[in-house]
C-alpha cells in the first residue's frame, strides 16, 4: 500500500514524500522516502531526527521505528476502538475480521484529530480518514465516560 505524506508549511499542504507498506506472511514492513521537490524546498525540515533530509529510504519493521509517524498513531484506546469497529463490521458482513497492521492504524486516525503537521493521503489524493471514520474526537465528557463504562463491562458493547 502506498500513502502520500504532506506537511503544513506556511498554511499549505506540501508534498513531503511517500510511505510504502508491505505485508508478507503476516509481517509488516514500511519504508519512507522524501520527495525530490521537498528536498529542493528551502523551507523543508526533517520529519524526525532519525529521518534527516536527504535522498534514499528509511526502512522499518512495522511502523514504530519510523518515529515521524508515531505522534500520528492512535494510542491504546484508539487502537481498541479500531479493533472493535473492525470486529463489528466483520460481524455485519459475515466475514472474518481482518488483521489491522500499523499502517492500518495510522490510516484510520481521523485527519482532523491527527496530531502533528503530517497529513496522510491515499494514492488517489483523498485524505485518510474522513470525519465519519477513524478514531473519534472527544466531544462530550459525559458521553465519553458512559462509553468507557460500557467498554469496561463489554468491549463489544454498541451504543
Amino acid at each position: 500500500m502506498e500513502f502520500t505524506i504532506t506537511v503544513q508549511i506556511a498554511g499549505e499542504d506540501v508534498l513531503a514524500g511517500h510511505l510504502y507498506q508491505s505485508v508478507r506472511h503476516g509481517d509488516e514492513t514500511a519504508s519512507f522516502s522524501y520527495a525530490a521537490s521537498y528536498l529542493d524546498n528551502p523551507q523543508a525540515f526533517s520529519l524526525a531526527p532519525d529521518m534527516p533530509l536527504g535522498p534514499g529510504s528509511f526502512h522499518s519493521t512495522g511502523l514504530r521505528e519510523l518515529r515521524a509517524f508515531e505522534d500520528c498513531m492512535p494510542d491504546r484506546w484508539g487502537r481498541n476502538l479500531m479493533l472493535r469497529t473492525e470486529r463489528s463490521r466483520a460481524r455485519e458482513g459475515r466475514r472474518t475480521p481482518r488483521t489491522l497492521f500499523e499502517a492500518d492504524m495510522l490510516a484510520g486516525v481521523n485527519d482532523e484529530s491527527r496530531q502533528g503537521a503530517i497529513r496522510i493521503w491515499d494514492s488517489e489524493g483523498e485524505v485518510l480518514s474522513s470525519v465519519a471514520d477513524g478514531v473519534p474526537r472527544e466531544t462530550s465528557i459525559p458521553k465519553l465516560l458512559d462509553a468507557s463504562d460500557r467498554a469496561m463491562r463489554d468491549m463489544d458493547a454498541d451504543k
